[in-house]
C-alpha cells in the first residue's frame, strides 16, 4: 500500500486560510451597481515599489430588472468571473453599496444632541422601506470636531440583502471584510482631493436607475438624499435650484457656516450619464459642474495597470486609499461589524457550556448532603414525636373499643327507625293538589316526621282559599285542617290573599325513608 500527501479536495473546500495564501497581498474593493460591478484590486509591492491597482467592470444586471428583485446568482457569477480572472480566490473584500441598498443619515453637534438624534434616528430605521422589508442593519461611525462638537454617521441597510451579497461575494470566491456606503468612499476621495474650503459641494452619484445626493464640506458628509422622481440631469438640475437655500441652510447648521454659498457639483458613476450631466450643468451658470477625477491621486498613490481611471471608479478610489491621519478622522461606518457581532457566539454561554458538567457534579454532591443531613434531622423527630404518642396510642386503643360498642347501637337503632311507620309525602302531595280550585297556587308545603304539614300559598279571591280549605277538610287521610291565616300581597298581576293551612296525615300509612322537607 502506498500514501500520497497530495490534497484531493477541490479549491473551494479548502481551509479559508489555505485559499487567502495566493491572495494575501491583494486587496479587493467592489462597487455594486444596480446592473454592472466594479472591482478595484490593489497588488501589495515591496518596499520602494507602488502597489499596483488594476481595474475590472462586469455586468451582471440587465435593464428589466431595474425595478425588480436582485440576481444574486448572477452577482455571484460576476464576482467569481472577476476572482478568476484576477487569481483573487480566498481574497479579502471591502464592499461598496449603491443608495438603493444603504442610506447614511448625519448627526453633527454636542455629544448629548448627537447621542439624541442617533436614538431618534435608530427609532426611524424601520420605516425605511425603500432598502427592503424586514429588520435592518446598522453601522455607526462618529469622530470629534473638538472638544465639545462631534460628526456621526449612521448608515442602514437592510438585513437580508446584506447577507444576500456576503453570500454571493463569498459564493464567488472572496470573504468580505467590510461593507460601507458608497457615498462615505466617495467623501474620502473628497477629503484628499479638495481644496479646503468653507463652501459646501454637492456630489452626485449617477447611474441607470436614480441619482444619490451628498452634501459634502472638507469631506465630511452632511447629507445623503435619492430624490424618487429626479431621473434626467435635467430635473436633477431643475431640482437643485429649488432646494438650494434648504441645502445651505442645512449646511449653515451641521457645520456652523452662516456664509458659505453652493455653487460646486461634482458627478460620478456611469460615463454617459455623468457626461450627459456635465452637458446640461453648463446651461445652468449658477452651477460649476464636473466629472470628479479620481486620476491624479490614484497615479501619484498606485501604478495603474489601466491607462485612465474613470469617474466610475471614484468611490473605490476613495475607499481603497491609504490610511492616514486626515482620513483616520473621518466617521466610517462598517456594517460587517453587525453582521459579525450577530453571528459571534457570547463568551457567557461558551463558559457556560464549559463549567456545566463541574457545576453539576459539585449541584449533585450538595444535593445528596443537604437530602442526607434533612433525612436524619427528620428521622430523629419522628423519634421524639413516636415516643410522646405512647400515651396516645393507648388511649387511641380504648376509643376504638369504644366506637364498636357505638357502631352496634347504632346498627340497631337504624334497624328500629327503618321498621316506625312514617307519613308518606308522595301522599300528602296528591291529596293537596287535587283540592287545589282553578285560581289558587301554593308557595311552599313543608312536611313534618311526626306527620304534621303547613301548606302556604295565594288566590286572587277569599273564597278560592275557603273553598281549598274545605275541599282539603273532605279529603280522605288529612286530619285536622285548619286555616292558620289570611294576608293581602302584591303580585305582578294585581293584589292578591295569602294563605297558611295546617293538617294532620292520618297514622298508620305505609312508611317512607324520603319524607321530610
Amino acid at each position: 500500500m502506498s500514501t500520497s500527501n497530495t490534497d484531493r479536495r477541490g479549491p473551494d473546500r479548502r481551509h479559508a486560510g489555505e485559499r487567502r495564501r495566493q491572495a494575501d497581498n491583494r486587496h479587493v474593493y467592489l462597487e455594486l451597481g444596480r446592473q454592472e460591478l466594479r472591482a478595484l484590486v490593489i497588488v501589495e509591492r515591496g518596499e520602494g515599489q507602488k502597489d499596483i491597482a488594476i481595474t475590472r467592470t462586469v455586468r451582471w444586471g440587465e435593464e428589466a430588472e431595474a425595478a425588480a428583485e436582485y440576481n444574486w446568482a448572477a452577482l455571484a457569477q460576476a464576482v467569481k468571473q472577476v476572482t478568476l480572472e484576477l487569481r483573487l480566490n480566498g481574497g479579502r473584500a471591502t464592499v461598496l453599496l449603491p443608495g438603493q441598498m444603504c442610506v447614511t443619515r448625519v448627526a453633527t453637534g454636542s455629544k448629548q444632541s448627537v447621542d439624541r438624534e442617533l436614538n431618534h434616528l435608530r427609532e426611524r430605521t424601520q420605516l425605511y422601506l425603500s432598502l427592503g422589508a424586514g429588520p435592518k442593519a446598522l453601522a455607526l461611525g462618529r469622530s470629534d470636531l473638538d472638544a465639545r462638537n462631534e460628526h456621526a454617521l449612521l448608515s442602514v441597510a437592510s438585513s437580508r440583502n446584506l447577507h444576500a451579497v456576503i453570500e454571493a461575494v463569498e459564493a464567488g470566491g472572496l470573504a468580505v471584510v467590510r461593507i460601507e456606503s458608497a457615498l462615505v468612499a466617495l467623501s474620502r476621495l473628497h477629503l484628499e482631493t479638495a481644496e479646503e474650503s468653507d463652501d459646501p459641494t454637492v456630489l452626485l452619484q449617477l447611474d441607470p436607475v436614480g441619482v444619490e445626493i451628498g452634501l459634502l464640506r472638507n469631506g465630511r458628509l452632511l447629507l445623503d438624499y435619492r430624490p424618487s422622481g429626479a431621473t434626467t440631469p435635467t430635473d436633477l438640475f431643475r431640482l437643485l435650484d429649488e432646494h438650494r437655500n434648504r441645502l445651505l441652510r442645512l449646511c449653515q447648521r451641521q457645520a456652523g457656516q452662516s456664509s458659505a454659498t453652493l455653487s460646486r457639483v461634482l458627478a460620478t458613476g456611469d460615463p454617459g450619464i455623468v457626461a450627459a450631466a456635465s452637458k446640461a450643468g453648463r446651461t445652468r451658470p449658477s452651477w460649476s459642474v464636473s466629472a470628479i477625477d479620481a486620476q491624479p491621486i490614484a497615479s501619484a498613490t498606485w501604478e495603474l495597470k489601466s491607462d485612465e481611471l474613470g469617474a466610475e471608479f471614484a468611490a473605490l478610489t476613495g475607499a481603497a486609499l491609504p490610511s492616514n491621519a486626515r482620513l483616520d478622522a473621518l466617521p466610517r461606518p462598517n456594517l460587517m461589524d453587525q453582521i459579525i457581532a450577530d453571528s459571534r457566539a457570547p463568551m457567557r454561554p461558551v463558559l457556560l457550556r464549559s463549567l456545566a458538567p463541574l457545576a453539576a457534579t459539585l449541584l449533585v454532591w450538595l444535593t445528596s448532603a443537604l437530602l442526607l443531613q434533612g433525612y436524619e434531622s427528620r428521622v430523629d423527630g419522628l423519634r421524639a414525636e413516636l415516643a410522646a404518642l405512647a400515651p396516645l396510642q393507648t388511649r387511641s386503643t380504648l376509643l376504638k373499643t369504644e366506637l364498636f360498642a357505638a357502631d352496634a347501637k347504632l346498627a340497631q337503632l337504624t334497624s328500629l327507625s327503618e321498621a316506625a311507620p312514617t307519613p308518606q309525602l308522595t301522599l300528602a302531595l296528591e291529596r293537596v293538589a287535587g283540592c287545589l280550585p282553578g285560581d289558587v297556587w301554593l308557595d311552599q308545603v313543608h312536611l313534618e316526621g311526626t306527620g304534621d304539614a303547613i301548606v302556604g300559598g295565594a288566590s286572587y279571591s277569599d273564597s278560592s282559599a275557603y273553598d281549598f280549605v274545605r275541599y282539603l277538610q273532605e279529603a280522605p287521610d288529612l286530619d285536622e285542617v285548619a286555616l292558620r291565616g289570611t294576608r293581602l300581597t302584591n303580585t305582578p298581576e294585581g293584589p292578591a290573599t295569602s294563605f297558611d293551612v295546617h293538617f294532620q296525615l292520618a297514622p298508620g300509612k305505609p312508611a317512607n325513608p324520603e319524607a321530610g322537607t
